[in-house]
């Protein structure tokens, strides 16, 4: 495996191909990826001219000598940037370390999180959220479950209490479904925070550390009033989110009180404003080979630098949980290019009657041929559309479809891709896909 050492802003010029699906031999690491990007401070950020420069392993302990009761980035879960150091820190959820990193993921320092009583053995639990909020060395650091902040000073080398830090609770106690994010926000002075689901949350709170309190959210709060509809987000889950305000070169402009907005399950990322409105997005593609999909991939943190380059951390985006990765995107230069085919790959092409469909159902992988550039929006198309749905990760059967052999013993439908700033529309157009039904006697829904 070779690192790439290249810093983001000084690549070629090199066609890139966006696929989504399994396709091809899985490379864990890639390094350094060439094209043509613009690195200059921005004055508004557009998600869709947003290509993916370099992909790193982060330092985990079956690569790199850990410091005791550390497994350094396993199970990363949030990135943030300090623009004082030019560097990334990031935390795992496992609740071992806060670890700095430089923007290729090569390993600099780390600060141990204590062990304790929590459920997984450490002082603070399940930590899903970090935030650099100034001075140099502070940070706010989020545990999920708990929905508690905590500022802190990091310290390198050093081992991080409970007693080191100040913390402010912003909800109850809930399971693995609570503040999953979290970015300051210079344009207020305080925070906004995502809730993780049942139900998605985002919102803006002032915090003062000093007297344990937030303007939006406390100990017996159960969901904080949310900025707007989390559902004008297009989501199916909050994982991360990054004030736009935290670029200087946005101050003043029409973009400054903008959200990034991350989902771990979409495998996609928005950019809104405070209001819901969506003005661009983009959308996490894999790598041909991958044993995971984009979900399970769980790419679950994301900020940006000075620059507006933009890096996004994932648990196993390396293919298991020994590659927890950094992947790193810019907006390219090059004009954007339609898409120029579409294909279903690892169909699912017959299934039995009573198969349960109280989940959405994964029939077939989704493979676009593109240039990374734009915004790709998938349909699908012919008579039994309705039964059928489609994302960036696959061709689904809608929950609570019914299948009945004796009423319906097949389905065929067809997916179309169609980027509305280039080609024709549609652009490409899969081959017709079909589903048989397999006849079930005395037939009960499988469980």
């Amino acid at each position: 495996m070779v690192r790439g050492a290249a810093d983001v802003g000084r690549f070629s010029l090199a066609r890139k191909s966006a696929v989504i699906g399994i396709v091809a031999a899985f490379v864990p690491f890639v390094g350094a990826a060439p094209a043509v990007v613009s690195a200059a401070p921005p004055t508004a950020i557009d998600l869709s001219t947003y290509v993916r420069v370099g992909r790193f392993d982060l330092p985990e302990p079956t690569r790199t000598a850990a410091p005791a009761n550390s497994v350094l980035a396993q199970e990363v879960s949030a990135v943030t940037y300090n623009p004082v150091t030019d560097t990334l820190f990031v935390v795992g959820d496992g609740g071992t370390s806060i670890v700095q990193v430089s923007k290729t993921g090569v390993l600099i320092d780390s600060m141990t999180l204590s062990p304790g009583a929590s459920p997984q053995g450490t002082e603070f639990y399940d930590p899903e959220g970090l935030t650099y909020i100034g001075g140099g060395n502070q940070f706010v650091m989020v545990e999920e479950r708990d929905r508690q902040v905590s500022k802190f000073t990091y310290v390198a080398g050093a081992t991080l209490l409970r007693s080191d830090v100040q913390t402010v609770d912003l909800g109850t106690f809930v399971p693995n479904i609570g503040i999953e994010g979290i970015s300051y926000d210079p344009q207020t002075s305080g925070f906004v925070a995502v809730k993780e689901i049942t139900p998605q949350g985002i919102f803006q709170t002032g915090v003062d550390f000093a007297a344990g309190t937030a303007t939006n959210g406390s100990a017996a709060t159960v969901d904080s009033v949310n900025l707007f509809d989390p559902a004008l987000a297009g989501l199916s889950d909050f994982a991360d989110v990054f004030a736009l305000s935290n670029l200087p070169s946005l101050a003043g402009q029409p973009q400054e009180g903008n959200l990034l907005v991350l989902s771990q399950e979409a495998g996609k990322i928005v950019n809104s404003d405070r209001s819901g409105n969506i003005s661009s997005s983009l959308t996490i593609v894999s790598d041909g080979g991958n044993p995971l999909s984009v979900p399970n991939q769980q790419h679950e943190g994301l900020t940006m630098d000075a620059d507006g380059v933009l890096y996004v951390v994932s648990e196993n985006g390396g293919g298991d949980i020994d590659h927890p990765q950094l992947w790193v995107y810019a907006p390219s230069a090059v004009p954007n290019q339609a898409p120029s085919a579409l294909a279903l790959t690892n169909q699912v092409n017959s299934i039995l009657e009573n198969t349960s469909t109280a989940t959405r159902l994964k029939v077939a992988d989704v493979v676009v041929t593109d240039d990374g550039l734009g915004t790709n929006d998938l349909t699908v198309t012919g008579a039994d559309a309705g039964f059928f749905e489609v994302d960036s990760n696959g061709l689904y059967i809608k929950a609570a479809t019914t299948l009945d052999f004796e009423v319906k013993a097949g389905y065929s439908v067809t997916v179309e891709v169609d980027d509305p700033t280039a080609g024709a529309a549609p652009d490409a157009v899969s081959a017709p896909f079909g589903l048989a039904l397999i006849d079930v006697v005395n037939e009960s829904t499988s469980l």
